[in-house]
C-alpha cells in the first residue's frame, strides 16, 4: 500500500513539474518580473524577502493585463521561480527562505 501512495504523489509532482515547465516557457515575462522585484528589493537594502510577497506585488502592478491575455500568477510555481532565480544568479540563494519541494529537482534541469 505504501508503495501505491508513494507512485501516486511521485505521478502528482511530475505533472505540476511539467505544468510548471509549460506556463514557464509560455510566459516567460512571469520570471523577468520576478527577477526585476527581487533584484529591486535587494538593492532597496532586503537581506531577505517572501517571493510570494514579490507575486502579490506583481498581482497588484500587472493584474489587469493578466486578465485580458488569460492567464494568471499561479502561487504553485513561486518555489519554481525562487530556484530559477537561485540558478540564474546565486547572489540569490538564502534571500528566500526555503523548504523541501519538488521544484528543487529543477536546479539540475535546464529550463
Amino acid at each position: 500500500m505504501k508503495n501505491l501512495q508513494y507512485d501516486i504523489f511521485d505521478a502528482l509532482n511530475a505533472n505540476h513539474t511539467d505544468k510548471f515547465l509549460e506556463y514557464h516557457t509560455k510566459y516567460p515575462s512571469v520570471f523577468q518580473k520576478f527577477k526585476q522585484l527581487a533584484i529591486d528589493a535587494k538593492n532597496l537594502g532586503h537581506k531577505h524577502f517572501s517571493a510570494r510577497g514579490l507575486f502579490q506585488v506583481m498581482r497588484f502592478k500587472t493584474g489587469g493585463d493578466l486578465k485580458q491575455d488569460g492567464y494568471k500568477y499561479n502561487n504553485n510555481y513561486t518555489p519554481f521561480y525562487v530556484r530559477l532565480l537561485e540558478k540564474e544568479c546565486p547572489e540569490f540563494v538564502g534571500f528566500f527562505e526555503k523548504r523541501k519541494s519538488n521544484s528543487d529537482q529543477l536546479i539540475k534541469a535546464e529550463v
